[in-house]
């Protein structure tokens, strides 16, 4: 094989001549480009402005009159309006309508847009009960004696005849008083709403806008170089940049409109919520039409702009770049084709290669002997290409070798969770079973050691899972109301067994400002922070030594604390250079003097670190070795208020052994069997328990059950597709609840399609099983869908019915989706759309509980994620249900 090479001409050497009389005419090369684009460049562009400034606009008018709707829907579900309608005498209406009259002089005072707000009275004169007035920036509310009757208006009587929490609005015009129009000119929009007691109409209540303020603002968002329009479907001008056409209507005058923009007769008819243009000689309108909530008026806004204004600048110039422009073509175009072609034709093939590898992953066709920079290139990518080969294969073998490595170790710890978690569930279940059977006074600490053991197993389970979830950012916190000081107690009497067994004094020192604290807090993962510390002081301390909690109060205001917390222990201590090691690598010192009956230190203080991360806070040593440590983190927590006048007083829960239950129990370990029959067993529930997968279909297909508690796995096998099965045999108000030992509850309650009502953990204690699923008894709650009324409208034709209900199947599946994103990320207009769009049906259907849950939901600060994680759920429960009763209905009329 010849080792000759071809001599190197630089590529560049061959393109330099080129460039360099490009460089010199470039000048007027850019001359030809803007020309040729320029005024397309300017007109676009102003249209777009046009068109972007008319969106803008539109959805500020919009969201303005969803404002006023808003407001006037919080008007009449006020407090004080109900007590007025319902006041049983006139004494305490009177009494109420003061109160009434104060909170609308209130609104009045922090709505400056609002002149007007009364309660007019559903009786034959329509005459105002209350009205409070805004007049020359002074708000005062209208004595009885001046209180108008307005049975007559135009709003009165059509508000009336709408059904409840409707919005009236009327068409915008110019205020009046006794039929005079008002100076100042005051554009106004009037908004009432019906209001209701008992089925019966007892008033309205209106609002009265102004809307100077408003098209203030409006005209001031317009581009200086744009002119605004607003004016109704008959052609009356409401905004005008000429001020003496507005409001012609009022002044008895013809419409400007059809004129001014010399539109043709059925040009505003065409106008949808897409933008319509007229070009004119000079001028270039556009128009969209405004989403007004009234029937039979029409408002459309119009942003024009004159030509001459829009193409001044390139007027001015045009002209001189035309003829150099124009020589620049001729010979620019010729020669830089020419060039360009002959100079890319190897490297279109050099970039073909290249296009092709990642899916080919071979090359051809490559200019392999040219002499210059493209031979070069096609060289070096021909060798780069062999070396990538290579790498992609290694990396294909280490991504395969990782993937099975994950999939072992997710099948580890699932496997791990399952079979630790269930003997821990008989153990504790046991161990309380013990306690309630009066046990001898010997016996007790027997008990608190299993209970203690118990208890460290299933914190190492966490430990281990936790690890995991940590490194791969999968947990977040949950934080709930909870007493600060009830929390650290029980997690410092936790260790005070372990810390007396090895002669260790054990304190707690708690300011005293902390004792009646109630915070927002993550429980779990604060205890386990607390709970790994202070094990790992007791761990390496040794017999007769000290260990110490103590939490101080820093700085206390009335929505927060911050706190010091530390664990002071007088063991071995730690070397300052080892600390990162420690925490990397969790490796311990030279311990083994004191650890030499130890059974273990977990994964501690990397979990402890990484959760800290998570409070925003960091773990903090100050160490002298042989002498003792003393751990410390800063954290600040929400306070709040006692939050036990908002939950359910356990009066108002429903008991479990109130009434007698059938129980259907799936569970093929006899501990647990044993368990739950001593957990339910009462004298009057009725208890079936099965064992094996095989005996769910030989249940009897008209037995029902209140509740049917289950297990994830039977016999080694999934029950997952016997859910449906088992789904049926729960009655209509029944609980269906799994009890699993498996690591991710929300994978269990998702996979079962949410026909579980509720998800168990595994180790429960048989208290905290029953308070949950008593609870679950207790919110509750699902309407069944009455379909009569759209059978009717169909006149029973089953075509017809089968369309209809494949349509609203779709429609609730699209909106329950919907609703879950609009919870979890708390966006409230989303919600509110899909609440509107369900309206209907919900009261169709007479599903009122769940609409009035669905319009309850708020998303105040003090709402914290998994209180709204739980919303979501409930909600996607009952709606999958809905769901379910309508695919059950669609099945009947196939």
């Amino acid at each position: 094989m010849s080792d000759y090479k071809p001599k190197f001409v630089s590529l560049a050497l061959k393109n330099a001549i080129v460039y360099i009389i490009l460089i010199v005419v470039s000048s007027a090369l850019i001359g030809y480009f803007l020309y040729r684009k320029s005024s397309a460049i300017i007109v676009n562009s102003s249209i777009q402005q046009l068109e972007h400034d008319l969106e803008v606009l539109d959805v500020r008018f919009i969201s303005y009159i969803e404002q006023i709707r808003q407001d006037i829907l919080y008007l009449s579900r006020s407090p004080y309006l109900n007590d007025y309608l319902i006041a049983p005498n006139s004494a305490q209406r009177e009494f109420n309508k003061v109160k009434l009259s104060n909170d609308y002089f209130s609104f009045l005072s922090t709505k400056p847009d609002y002149g007007q707000l009364r309660f007019i009275a559903n009786d034959s004169l329509g005459l105002e009960k209350i009205r409070t007035d805004r007049l020359k920036g002074h708000i005062f509310i209208v004595p009885s004696d001046a209180l108008q009757r307005k049975g007559s208006s135009a709003y009165f009587r059509e508000t009336i005849l709408l059904p409840k929490d409707s919005v009236y609005f009327s068409e915008i015009d110019l205020n009046k008083e006794y039929g005079k129009i008002s100076y100042p000119i005051m554009p106004t929009l009037r908004a009432a709403c019906p209001l209701y007691v008992n089925g019966k109409v007892e008033g309205i209540i209106i609002l009265n806008t102004i809307l100077n303020n408003f098209f203030e603002h409006f005209k001031k968002s317009v581009h200086s170089n744009s002119e605004l329009y607003l004016f109704n479907d008959i052609g009356h001008f409401i905004i005008h940049p000429d001020s003496t056409k507005e409001f012609g209507f009022e002044y008895a005058k013809l419409p400007y409109a059809p004129l001014e923009f010399k539109l043709p007769l059925d040009f505003l008819t065409t106008i949808g919520n897409e933008i319509k243009s007229v070009d004119t000689k000079t001028h270039i309108y556009y128009f969209k039409k405004i989403n007004y909530p009234r029937s039979n008026y029409s408002l459309y806004i119009c942003l024009g702009a004159a030509k001459d204004v829009i193409l001044s600048p390139f007027y001015d110039w045009q002209w001189s770049v035309f003829v150099i422009t124009l020589i620049i073509i001729l010979l620019l175009v010729f020669l830089a084709l020419f060039w360009m072609r002959k100079q890319t034709n190897g490297l279109e093939s050099i970039t073909k290669s290249m296009i092709s590898f990642p899916n080919s992953l071979s090359v051809s066709d490559l200019p392999l002997n040219r002499n210059d920079e493209i031979g070069l290139l096609a060289n070096t990518f021909q060798a780069m290409s062999s070396t990538l080969q290579q790498n992609i294969q290694s990396l294909a073998d280490a991504k395969a070798s990782a993937e099975s490595a994950n999939k072992s170790k997710e099948l580890f710890l699932e496997n791990m969770s399952h079979e630790i978690r269930n003997p821990l569930h008989s153990i504790v279940g046991m161990t309380r079973l013990l306690e309630d059977n009066n046990p001898r006074t010997n016996q007790l600490p027997f008990i608190e050691t299993l209970k203690f053991s118990t208890h460290n197993l299933l914190s190492l389970v966490n430990d281990i899972l936790d690890f995991s979830k940590l490194k791969e950012g999968k947990i977040q916190l949950q934080n709930e109301p909870l007493q600060f000081y009830d929390l650290i107690n029980k997690i410092y009497k936790s260790y005070i067994f372990e810390a007396v067994s090895k002669k260790i004094s054990f304190k707690l020192i708690c300011d005293e400002s902390l004792k009646n604290l109630w915070v927002n807090l993550d429980a779990l993962r604060f205890s386990q922070v607390l709970s790994n510390l202070i094990s790992n002081a007791i761990k390496f301390t040794p017999g007769y030594g000290h260990v110490e909690l103590n939490i101080k109060n820093e700085i206390k205001n009335d929505h927060s604390v911050f706190l010091l917390i530390q664990v002071k222990d007088s063991g071995i201590g730690i070397r300052l250079e080892n600390y990162k090691l420690i925490l990397e690598r969790f490796q311990k010192e030279n311990r083994q003097d004191y650890l030499k009956n130890e059974s273990g230190a977990g994964l501690g203080l990397p979990i402890v670190v990484q959760l800290l991360e998570l409070f925003g806070s960091t773990l903090k040593l100050d160490s002298t070795f042989g002498e003792g440590s003393i751990f410390s983190f800063e954290i600040t927590l929400e306070s709040i208020n006692n939050p036990d006048s908002n939950t359910i007083s356990k009066e108002a829960q429903v008991s479990f052994f109130e009434i007698p239950r059938s129980i259907l129990i799936i569970e093929d370990d006899p501990q647990l069997r044993m368990l739950y029959q001593r957990i339910f067993e009462n004298g009057h529930n009725t208890i079936k328990q099965l064992s094996k997968s095989l005996e769910i279909g030989e249940l009897a297909v008209d037995q029902k059950y209140d509740l049917i508690i289950t297990d994830f796995w039977l016999e080694n096998v999934s029950l997952f597709d016997l859910f449906e099965q088992i789904f049926s045999y729960k009655k209509q108000d029944g609980l269906f609840i799994a009890v699993t030992g498996h690591h991710d509850i929300d994978a269990v309650l998702k996979s079962s399609h949410y026909l579980l009502d509720m998800v168990i953990q595994k180790p429960i204690s048989p208290d905290k099983m029953i308070s949950e699923i008593e609870y679950a008894f207790t919110h509750m709650g699902f309407q069944i869908p009455t379909l009569e009324v759209l059978y009717k409208d169909y006149d029973y034709d089953p075509a017809l019915i089968l369309s209809a209900l494949k349509l609203l199947i779709n429609e609730w599946k699209d909106a329950r989706e919907q609703l879950s994103k609009a919870i979890l990320s708390r966006d409230i207009g989303m919600k509110d759309a899909v609440v509107h769009k369900l309206a209907n049906s919900l009261r169709r259907f007479n599903l009122i509980k769940l609409e009035n849950q669905l319009i309850m939901i708020k998303f105040e600060p003090f709402v914290n994620s998994k209180q709204l994680e739980s919303t979501n759920s409930d909600i996607q429960v009952k709606m999958h249900q809905c769901e379910m009763f309508f695919e059950n209905e669609l099945k009947k009329w196939l």
